[in-house]
């Protein structure tokens, strides 16, 4: 079996030749960004790092993908309010569901 045509089924990243070859495969995989975040956040994750023994960047991205997978951000902007208009029609809010079933009792 040839290694340069043989496909890992782990998935593990193949060998490279040099170091650029390899940051460059990194780059082509990963979207890198830089934000700013406040001290506290900062704190936090580095705490978080520590304690899980994990690195900051994976602090982050877990809680990226928390965010991301619990919320319909499209839907709810970053107040957590639907914004006028964009309720789903024919839906109906659960505030507008509890406050009818509390008018039943």
């Amino acid at each position: 079996m040839e290694t340069d045509t043989y496909e890992n089924p782990a998935g593990r990243p193949r060998k490279y030749a040099s170091e650029a070859d390899r940051q460059a495969a990194h780059r082509a995989r990963w979207a890198v960004r830089t934000y700013s975040m406040t001290p506290e956040k900062a704190r936090t994750i580095a705490e978080l790092s520590t304690i899980l023994d994990v690195s900051e960047s994976a602090v982050v991205h877990a809680l990226l993908s928390f965010a991301l997978a619990n919320r319909n951000w499209q839907l709810t902007g970053l107040t957590g309010f639907v914004p006028a208009g964009l309720f789903q029609q024919g839906k109906r809010r659960a505030s507008k569901i509890l406050q009818q079933s509390t008018e039943d009792e």
